[in-house]
């Protein structure tokens, strides 16, 4: 098979994996993976796909105001970095940095060493399915196992390195105990015994058919992609259907460098709606070409309701009495 031929059944799988990581699911994991569609930054020079900081800091503060950052599972946030760069080690570089800073936003410090590990692991099964759907499941965790213990990244504060070496060795473990449920070919009924690490239990629901295993959306978004990998058909509806098939189709024309990205030069804030009237019609650095739709009072909230190519945002002000 020619490459262009690989890359054209390739490109189709990943714009349907990316697509399903929005049905059926929540606008908070929705909004998370379109930010970070959005923030991808590739030059011509280069193929390694990394992220436009500057951008991202700005995509931020205009999430707090639209968003409730109420916690779900974040992993599908670094979707589109996996699926846009073709090799782990050509973002392994800046993840870290991104783990630190989504941890921080919705408050779970405590959170970031497991990410690293899922985001890693993440990489493994969606680059071996890729490969081959038909991936048994005990062949991708010995991969996983091979490959993590000879994972080591960069983390700077002593206490967090430690802490992370500390759950890498409940990761091996937890690998080791999956291989030798299913060497054994223990049935489904097991669902109970499922691994305490999400990633993990996420991907034994999926070998098992197991839907009930998932708690919130943004687990059910990662069910969907490792679903769609596997070649089964997610159902469900996208918070906005035009839009997440333009921007699958963007991701992929990154990954396979037939265009590259500007750097964001913007400055903008929220607030700027509060000034503006209903009907006004603006170009936004963030939010593109915007329509004021409403603006009212409920108690203690000032709600501007936003008309986008994306769809409609409520961005809430604090009243000060």
């Amino acid at each position: 098979m020619s490459l262009t031929k690989i890359q054209d059944k390739d490109g189709e799988i990943i714009k349907k994996a990316y697509k399903s990581a929005f049905m059926g699911v929540s606008n908070n994991i929705s909004y998370l993976i379109n930010i970070c569609t959005k923030i991808l930054f590739k030059e011509n020079e280069s193929r390694k796909v990394t992220i436009d900081s500057d951008r991202m800091y700005d995509e931020f503060v205009y999430l707090k105001y639209y968003s409730n950052s109420e916690y779900i599972y974040l992993l599908n946030f670094f979707l589109p970095l996996i699926l846009s760069n073709r090799s782990f080690d050509s973002y392994s570089g800046v993840f870290v940095d991104l783990v630190e800073k989504i941890c921080r936003f919705y408050k779970s410090e405590d959170k970031k060493c497991g990410y690293i590990l899922d985001i890693f692991c993440y990489d493994i099964l969606i680059r071996n399915l890729l490969v081959n759907k038909d991936s048994k499941l005990e062949d991708i965790m010995v991969d996983i196992k091979n490959e993590i213990v000879k994972y080591n990244p960069t983390i700077n504060e002593k206490i967090t390195y430690l802490e992370f070496q500390k759950l890498k060795i409940k990761y091996i473990s937890e690998i080791h105990e999956i291989i030798k449920k299913y060497e054994k070919e223990e049935s489904s009924e097991q669902a109970e015994d499922y691994s305490s690490v999400t990633i993990f239990r996420i991907i034994e629901s999926i070998y098992e058919n197991n839907i009930t295993a998932i708690h919130d959306d943004g687990e059910k978004s990662v069910f969907n992609t490792i679903l769609t990998l596997r070649g089964e058909d997610v159902k469900g509806s996208t918070y906005s259907d035009d839009f997440v098939q333009a921007m699958s189709e963007y991701l992929n024309k990154i990954r396979y460098g037939q265009i590259s990205t500007n750097k964001y030069i913007g400055k903008s804030s929220p607030r700027i709606f509060l000034n503006m009237n209903i009907g006004d019609k603006i170009k936004d650095p963030i939010l593109n070409n915007i329509e004021i739709i409403s603006k009212e009072k409920q108690g203690d909230k000032f709600i501007i309701k936003i008309s986008t190519k994306t769809g409609f945002y409520d961005f809430r002000y604090s009243v000060r009495n």
